[in-house]
C-alpha cells in the first residue's frame, strides 16, 4: 500500500484531530478502516497499518495514555542502563488521571507518580514523525532507587553502576532530582557502597 496515496501522515499513531485538521470526514475514516489502512485504537487514536517506518512499542504509549511518561526499567532499558528485559512497558502518569482503554499488546503497567514526581525530568524523543515521552537517564536512576524494593535491590543497584560508567552521566543533575524528590539519603547510601 502506498500511503502518499491516502496522505496518511508518515507516522505509527494518528490521533483523529490530526485526520480531521487534515480533511478527514468520519466517513473517509471509517473507510480507511474498512480497507485495513487504518486500525482503531482508542476513540481518539488509531494505528497506521501502512506505516513504512521504524517501529517501537513506545509510540503506542501516547495511544492509551496521553500524559504518561516511560519510565523504570523500559526507561532504564531505553536508556542502556539494565540488561533486565521487561514485559510490559513502565509508564508514569498523575496520580489524579484516569485511564480507562488500555491495550492487550503491548502491555502497559501503570505507576500512579505525585505531581513533582511526575513533571521531573521528562523529555519527548522525535523518531521520525513519531514521538513519545520517557524520563532522563538522572530522574530514572533516583525512581529505581525509590522503587527498589519493587523492581529489585540487584536492579537498582545494577542501574546506578551503568549510570556512574557513562561518560555523559550529569551528577549535579542526580543529585539535583535527590533532593528534590526525598531520595537523597538513599542515594548517598548506595553511592557509599559502590563507591
Amino acid at each position: 500500500m502506498d500511503s502518499t496515496r491516502h496522505q496518511l501522515p508518515q507516522k505509527k499513531i494518528i490521533r483523529i484531530d490530526e485526520l480531521k485538521d487534515m480533511g478527514y470526514s468520519f466517513y473517509r475514516i471509517k473507510k480507511l478502516i474498512e480497507e485495513n489502512i487504518l486500525k482503531k485504537l482508542t476513540r481518539k487514536s488509531y494505528e497506521n497499518l501502512i506505516y513504512e517506518g521504524d517501529e517501537s512499542d513506545f509510540y503506542y504509549v501516547n495511544a492509551y495514555v496521553p500524559r504518561g511518561v516511560i519510565c523504570l526499567i523500559s526507561s532504564a532499558i531505553y536508556w542502556q542502563l539494565t540488561t533486565e528485559r521487561s514485559t510490559a512497558i513502565d509508564v508514569a502518569i498523575p496520580r489524579s488521571d484516569r485511564i480507562y482503554t488500555m491495550p492487550e499488546w503491548p502491555q502497559i503497567q501503570l505507576y500512579f507518580y505525585s505531581n513533582m514526581r511526575y513533571k521531573t525530568g521528562i523529555v519527548t524523543i522525535h523518531e521520525d514523525s513519531n514521538q513519545f515521552s520517557i524520563y532522563d537517564p538522572e530522574k530514572t536512576v533516583i525512581d529505581i532507587l525509590q522503587y527498589r524494593e519493587r523492581l529489585g535491590i540487584e536492579v537498582a543497584k545494577e542501574v546506578l553502576v551503568q549510570y556512574l560508567a557513562k561518560k555523559d552521566r550529569n551528577l549535579n543533575r542526580l543529585y539535583r532530582y535527590a533532593k528534590e524528590l526525598g531520595n537523597s539519603k538513599i542515594l548517598r547510601t548506595y553511592l557509599e557502597v559502590l563507591l
